[in-house]
């Protein structure tokens, strides 16, 4: 494995030389600037008892940064991005207003390189966001205040309404380099950290219209049951959308397979959503199931999720943003309703209302609840948006249970963003 990373740099090492010196004379360098300021405030009634006073936060993300082009061929992109919960920076042990929290990070850091040997080959070195399909299984988690990244390589290869990726990342390292070349600090060492590779393909007859199909491998190479890598685990799925004469519908399907410390993996998720329009409003049915293990199962059948964004789907309150353990391995089954309609360009409404219920019983049980969100957003102008929403959670018996709560949970937000 260190071998193969190794000839990723040299090769992206490669790219970049290639990419520059055949290109540099195409035209002037440019800089296109990038940015987004986004407040939002919460609060928080989630603990399923109404005589307890509700939390609040204010959480704030920065980003800024900038896509050079230095060529028709490459271009480097860098983000930063501080993340920040209001009131919690401190000095010596004390809450300050002049303290300086150490907050701010590289967000995004990336070189691509476009027609690398051939037209429609794309070469993108660094760390990167990578979303697929509606990011059920792959996502950047834009809700988040921090956002998913990769480090690793993507190759990107497209022709008219075909694309195909291939991605190596690297998403736990355990061995560092050495500070200097001692016999101690060069010895050779195995490192117990973990990659995420993958193929994507994406095929897109029209606007409206698309079929993914994938196979990703998560690979955990620590061994913490004998001599079993912790994860060695593959996903083959396929995500497909479009039109059914007034319908719209999506779909997705995806199989995992592999060990998890030495236990075989069988697991699935099947997902599907039909949209109808009326009058302005469009009225969508929805199901997703996500397997799970029953008690004393001898095989592992939890689907796992690793880098979705859960928050779009599973409900806004984030109870199961954390699939398979925030079901206790026993997996999903969601049942929604979804409602949405713009009464003018500017205004978005939505209303969703969710059934769940474990996949499989826990002490008996199945039902988890029913949850239902609302939201409005509000295009103030082309780069300027308010959002505000709010969600209750009537719990059944496992939630009361498993919260020590029976009241209904709730919890509103209210977020304002701007962005360049």
């Amino acid at each position: 494995m260190k071998c193969f990373f190794l000839r990723c740099a040299i090769v992206l090492g490669l790219i970049i030389q290639d990419g520059c010196g055949k290109s540099a004379a195409a035209g002037e360098p440019t800089i296109r600037w990038k940015g987004e300021i986004r407040v939002r405030g919460e609060l928080d009634g989630r603990d399923f008892l109404s005589r307890t006073p509700a939390n609040a936060y204010t959480l704030l993300r920065v980003r800024v940064g900038a896509e050079f082009l230095p060529s028709e061929r490459v271009a480097m992109v860098v983000m930063l991005q501080d993340s920040r919960v209001f009131g919690t920076e401190r000095a010596g042990g004390a809450f300050s207003t002049i303290s300086n929290t150490a907050n701010v990070d590289l967000y995004e850091g990336y070189l691509t390189v476009n027609d690398l040997f051939t037209e429609g080959l794309q070469v993108t070195g660094g760390r990167m966001g990578l979303a697929y399909g509606n990011e059920r299984i792959i996502g950047t988690v834009g809700w988040s205040n921090i956002g998913r990244v990769f480090d690793g390589i993507l190759f990107r290869y497209t022709r008219p309404n075909h694309s195909v990726d291939l991605f190596v990342t690297n998403i736990g390292q355990t061995t560092l380099p050495p500070a200097v070349a001692t016999p101690v600090a060069v010895r050779s060492v195995r490192d117990s950290g973990q990659t995420f590779s993958g193929i994507h393909y994406s095929f897109r007859p029209s606007a409206d219209e698309e079929f993914d199909g994938y196979f990703f491998h998560q690979w955990n190479r620590m061994k913490s049951f004998r001599e079993f890598a912790d994860l060695s685990r593959f996903t083959l799925g396929a995500f497909v959308r479009g039109p059914l004469g007034a319908l719209s519908y999506t779909g997705e399907f995806a199989y995992q397979f592999g060990t998890i410390r030495g236990v075989d993996i069988s697991a699935f998720l099947i997902a599907a959503l039909v949209r109808y329009p009326v009058g302005g409003i469009s009225v969508g049915v929805g199901f997703d199931y996500l397997s799970g293990t029953a008690e004393g199962g001898r095989s592992y059948q939890s689907f796992d999720p690793a880098f979705h964004t859960g928050h779009r789907f599973y409900g806004h309150m984030d109870y199961f943003i954390n699939i398979p353990q925030d079901a206790n391995g026993r997996g999903l089954r969601d049942f929604y309703i979804d409602v949405s309609g713009r009464p003018t360009t500017a205004i978005a409404l939505s209303v969703r209302l969710h059934h769940l219920m474990l996949a499989k019983t826990w002490s008996g049980q199945l039902d988890l609840g029913q949850e239902i969100d609302m939201t409005a957003a509000w295009e103030v102008d082309a780069n300027v948006s308010i959002e505000a929403g709010a969600s209750g959670f009537v719990p059944g018996t496992i939630m009361r249970s498993w919260f020590n709560g029976s009241d209904i949970a709730w919890w509103g937000y209210l977020t304002t963003r701007a962005w360049l």
